[in-house]
C-alpha cells in the first residue's frame, strides 16, 4: 500500500522533494544596514551638531562593511546599502562642520562689531 493510501489518499512522497542540506541564501550585510541608519540619523541631527558622530560612524562602518561583503564571496550582499550609508555620512559631516563654521563665523561678527561700534542706551550721552 502506498503512502497515505489508508486514508484515501494516493501515491504521495512520504517528504516533500527538497534538497539536503537545503541550500544556502546570501544574506544582507548588517553592517551595511547600520551604516545606512547612522547616515540617516548624522543627516538629521547634522543642524543641531550631533550628526558628526554618526556620520563619521557610518563612514567608518561602511567601509567595513564594504570589506566584509567582498570578503565573503557572494554570501553577504549589500554595496549599494554601503555606498548609501557612505554618501549619507559624508553629508551628515559636511553639514555638521558647515554648521560649526557657520555658528562660529556669525559669533565672531557680532563679538567684532559690538567691539567696533558698540551700543549704548538712549539715555546715556
Amino acid at each position: 500500500m502506498a503512502y497515505g493510501g489508508a486514508y484515501g489518499g494516493g501515491a504521495v512522497p512520504p517528504w516533500p522533494a527538497q534538497p539536503y542540506p537545503p541550500a544556502a541564501v546570501p544574506r544582507p550585510s548588517s553592517a551595511a544596514t547600520a551604516s545606512v541608519v547612522l547616515g540617516i540619523v548624522g543627516v538629521l541631527t547634522a543642524p543641531l551638531l550631533g550628526g558628526l558622530l554618526p556620520g563619521v560612524l557610518a563612514v567608518l562602518l561602511a567601509s567595513s562593511a564594504r570589506a566584509e561583503i567582498i570578503t565573503a564571496e557572494g554570501w553577504l550582499t549589500g554595496l549599494r546599502w554601503v555606498a548609501a550609508g557612505r554618501v549619507l555620512g559624508w553629508v551628515a559631516i559636511w553639514l555638521a562642520v558647515t554648521t560649526a563654521v557657520a555658528i562660529v563665523a556669525l559669533w565672531l561678527i557680532g563679538v567684532g562689531d559690538a567691539a567696533v561700534s558698540p551700543t549704548y542706551p538712549d539715555s546715556v550721552e
